[in-house]
């Protein structure tokens, strides 16, 4: 009798574990091989969940063209309550730590869903689960992989990371002169935390340091990361001294470039894509 509530407890948790969200679409690298887990805690399957041909690319190819909405979409159940993402592109096919990658839209608040807890299934649920976006105008054509990370607000502290191989088609710009990586200013550092030792506060969609020029907020007002509050705590061992800055600016008193600032709407607003939703934009979906 004492055995079943220890039981139930850990098939609980083994249905949470099992549960976490995966990328559907795009078709990730190696998606044979990629599990459904976090980033380990020590960071050492950063990027990508680095492992034995980790970058093996799909049959078919996925094609973006500049300024068209686009959708990401995931199966899995376990949402955590949601929590904040990014999605970012680096120039390397096979990367590695070293690599740069480059924020092409954060999602601040209710990524991927909008929950305050889980949804039901299973790690092969398809719950519906997806996010909108579009490749920015100032990507030149060509190569890129794209990644989405994941910082869930409920419970251990984590950073979830999947990554797609996909092909950028931009008649205006069609070779790498106008590089992602000259462009910092609209295309910051990826966030990095909870593998580097800076771990971010629990219960809370964390607002990021550098968002970029393109941020969707979807959460709970109650539920976002004042400003002014330290958006992890701890030494970081590794990531950009500039993304990792732990103290989110206030910019409603300055404006650095990295996001105008915006208030959360007393009630849902709904923003419909249009071509230049890919430029500088701010979408707010979230009620008080």
């Amino acid at each position: 009798m004492l055995m079943k509530p220890f039981l139930l407890l850990e098939a609980l948790v083994l249905r949470v574990v099992s549960g976490h969200l995966i990328i559907m679409s795009p078709e990730p690298y190696s998606n044979k091989t990629l599990n459904n887990s976090p980033l380990a805690s020590n960071g050492s399957d950063f990027p990508c969940k680095l492992r034995d041909d980790a970058f093996a690319a799909p049959v078919k190819e996925t094609v973006y063209e500049v300024c068209v909405s686009n959708t990401m979409r995931f199966k899995g159940s376990a949402t955590h309550g949601g929590g904040s993402c990014q999605l970012s592109l680096t120039e390397d096919l096979t990367p590695s730590k070293k690599s740069i990658w480059k924020v092409i839209k954060s999602y601040e608040g209710g990524c991927p869903a909008n929950v305050e807890g889980g949804l039901s299934g299973d790690a092969n649920s398809d719950n519906d689960i997806q996010l909108d976006f579009a490749i920015p105008e100032n990507i030149a054509s060509g190569k890129y992989t794209l990644a989405w990370t994941w910082f869930n607000r409920i419970g251990d502290r984590e950073m979830y990371m999947n990554c797609a191989p996909i092909t950028v088609d931009n008649p205006s710009l069609s070779s790498y002169n106008q590089s992602i990586q000259s462009q910092a200013q609209d295309f910051p550092l990826m966030f990095i935390a909870n593998i580097n030792g800076c771990m971010t506060p629990l219960n809370l969609d964390i607002r990021f340091p550098q968002p970029g020029r393109i941020v969707e907020r979807n959460g709970l007002a109650r539920n976002i990361l004042p400003e002014g509050q330290s958006v992890c705590t701890g030494t970081p061992e590794f990531g950009d001294s500039v993304a990792m800055n732990p103290i989110i600016p206030d910019i409603e008193k300055e404006n650095l470039g990295k996001a105008t600032t915006y208030s959360l709407p007393a009630s849902p607003v709904s923003i419909q894509p249009s071509p230049c939703s890919c430029r500088a934009s701010h979408r707010n979906t979230s009620p008080q």
